[in-house]
């Protein structure tokens, strides 16, 4: 069956309130996540700053008003440019994207470097794990990630997922999701 991104989307609300069924939520996210295009076993989002045009440009023109003018562009701030071969589906308030017997999925303003508060952390990030052969979930938790060593502004993190969900028989608080390598 397929869901449209309406549905999707609330699904997703479930599963971040944690009020609902979960597992009608699951079984949602999974079905149409497991359609996405997989991202490789290697990836990489970069962004870094960009400054568009020369930053001393001059507009002239003339008002009736106000006669000759000259703008001069100010602009002192940077715009970021952001690179990724990451394929991720904007659903609502959402952004998600598919692994190989995973679902993840975060909030898409609090993710973004243009909406993303001053103020605040990176997003929370989910991850739906499941079983390829017959799509049923065998957990959900929410991705941490623990910092194994910097070097200068590299770090080099472990990612833990903290299961808020386990379908399994043996349950477990703490799940690995990986290595991560960030600047």
């Amino acid at each position: 069956m397929a869901y449209s991104k309406l549905e999707v989307n609330s699904a997703l609300d479930t599963l971040v309130s944690g009020e609902g069924d979960i597992n009608n939520a699951l079984r949602v996210v999974i079905q149409f996540g497991s359609s996405l295009p997989l991202k490789g076993k290697f990836s990489a989002e970069i962004r870094f700053p960009w400054r568009a045009g020369d930053k001393n440009n001059l507009f002239s023109g003339f008002t009736q008003e106000q006669g000759n003018i000259t703008i001069k562009d100010s602009k002192d701030e940077e715009e970021y440019k952001k690179y990724s071969y990451i394929h991720k589906e904007r659903i609502g308030y959402y952004k998600i994207y598919h692994t190989e017997g995973s679902i993840i999925f975060h909030h898409f303003w609090k993710s973004d470097i243009t909406t993303q508060p001053i103020d605040s952390s990176k997003p929370d990030k989910f991850r739906i794990r499941y079983r390829r052969e017959n799509l049923s979930p065998i957990f959900y938790g929410r991705q941490e990630l623990r910092t194994i060593f910097r070097i200068g502004l590299l770090h080099f993190c472990k990612v833990e997922i903290i299961i808020l969900h386990d379908l399994r028989e043996v349950k477990r608080e703490r799940e690995f999701g990986g290595y991560a390598l960030i600047i």
